[in-house]
């Protein structure tokens, strides 16, 4: 019987220091695997990219949007007219 407990002690030992170096290898995994790179560009910018104001002045029709018809397959502002138009009961014409 004395074994037998000396046994149980001893499993349940190995078993903590497997499940402590198991979980420290995966924290020192993470910790060295996930790092962030550097934020400045290494080359100049590509001639297709386009700047926040551009894409801002696109998406959102720096125009005057009330002359903007309501169609379902033009620019964002058109779109987004017939969206809500469509949400009222109306149709994209």
């Amino acid at each position: 019987m004395l074994n037998k407990t000396k046994s149980l002690k001893k499993g349940k030992k190995i078993l903590y220091y497997f499940a402590l170096i198991s979980v420290s290898s995966l924290i020192i995994y993470f910790v060295l695997a996930v790092q962030a790179g550097t934020l400045n560009p290494t080359s100049p910018v590509a001639p297709t990219m386009r700047s926040l104001g551009e894409i801002y002045d696109v998406l959102f029709a720096v125009h005057d949007s009330s002359t903007t018809a309501s169609k379902g397959d033009g620019n964002a502002s058109e779109m987004l007219k017939c969206i809500t138009t469509k949400m009222g009961g109306g149709s994209c014409d």
